[in-house]
């Protein structure tokens, strides 16, 4: 495999402690640009990085001469942590400090109050003015990684850096929120691996019961390798764990017939966007069982021993906890922006929508 000089930069600037120390040494060589840019009232004496406040750390803090005038949060892939931006806000109130949000984030997306947003590769091309030959140069290097990435937003997941896939998916969850009734999630799998999860309340009015589409990154460093995508019903724990996991199961049954790869990739085909119908496969989206309905009958008294502890895996869906049931399928992202992934989020939950009310109501043993 061949490499270039910007593979290994991209690597150094994937990992956000590695931005704040570039950050510092370039405030150290010539802090005027930044300076002006920020529009600070007092002069830029020095920069510390990884500053402990609280339970956490500040990326970068300007301190003036006698105290911090300003704090930069750094954000690559990751995003706000608990309250973090809450409470280093506290910090900024103290010293009367401005507080600057830094990251790739999407123009328009949701900017804490009291925060200034600036892009990464904005602000890393603040230092173009820079009369320092060598602070230009490296900046306007780290500048031109994180535009290129910021690009890659509207682009394909196939040629994304591993650094946007996050925000990507941050970005059609949001927009999916904007325009549709789901609760929409994105976190890391327990693997370390970004997914997005979209919740809609179930039609049959049951106590904390959703259709849920979960899709999952395998890796996102190999963006070729295709993702999980997990169609189903998800019930909240509740004060009755046995009692959620017996709804999720009474729930989930009656869409089997309409979980099929056949089935799925028709209600993609229909759509607007019948081409993405291509992306979606499996071998086997559900389990299969010699007897499935003793099988039933066996797990749904294992669940009402089990109370609130483990189950074993349900005897038709893949599922989590026992109460999210779910069919699940192989999603190949290579060509798929993220607008083309939120359209296949309304395609899959439509398709659960429509087969839930033409289904026949499934009486739970």
């Amino acid at each position: 495999m061949s490499t270039h000089a910007s593979m290994f930069l991209q690597r150094l600037l994937r990992s956000e402690v590695n931005v704040g120390a570039f950050i510092g040494y370039l405030v150290e060589r010539d802090a005027t640009p930044l300076q002006n840019a920020l529009g600070l009232d007092e002069n830029v004496v020095s920069a510390r990085v990884e500053v402990p406040h609280g339970k956490g750390r500040m990326d970068v803090v300007l301190y003036g001469a006698a105290s911090p005038i300003a704090i930069l949060e750094l954000k690559v892939s990751a995003t706000e942590h608990g309250d973090q931006l809450g409470r280093y806000a506290e910090f900024a109130q103290t010293h009367n400090a401005r507080k600057f949000l830094v990251d790739l984030e999407t123009d328009g997306s949701t900017v804490p109050q009291g925060w200034t947003r600036i892009g990464l590769a904005d602000l890393f091309g603040y230092w173009s003015s820079s009369t320092n030959s060598t602070v230009r140069g490296l900046a306007a290097e780290a500048s031109t990684v994180f535009a290129t990435w910021k690009s890659q937003l509207n682009g394909r997941f196939g040629q994304m850096d591993s650094a946007i896939v996050t925000v990507a998916l941050r970005a059609a969850s949001e927009e999916l929120a904007a325009r549709t009734p789901y609760d929409m999630y994105t976190r890391a799998t327990s693997g370390g691996q970004p997914s997005i999860t979209a919740y809609l309340p179930h039609p049959s009015g049951a106590d904390d019961a959703y259709f849920c589409i979960d899709i999952r990154c395998k890796d996102k460093n190999n963006p070729h390798l295709p993702w999980i995508a997990r169609l189903g019903v998800h019930v909240d724990r509740g004060e009755d764990l046995a009692a959620a996991r017996r709804t999720a199961h009474r729930l989930a049954m009656p869409l089997v017939p309409a979980l099929s790869v056949a089935e799925v990739q028709s209600a993609c085909a229909n759509s607007e966007i019948g081409t993405l119908a291509t992306v979606l496969a499996s071998e086997r989206p559900l389990r299969e069982s010699r007897s499935q309905s003793a099988s039933i009958e066996e797990w749904l008294a294992a669940v009402d021993s089990a109370g609130d502890g483990k189950i074993s895996a349900h005897p038709v869906f893949f599922h989590d906890w026992g109460r999210r049931l779910a069919a699940q399928y192989s999603l190949d992202l290579t060509d798929v922006t993220r607008n083309d992934l939120g359209q296949l989020i309304v395609i899959f939950m439509d398709h659960l929508t429509e087969s839930a009310f033409s289904a026949t109501p499934l009486t739970a043993p």
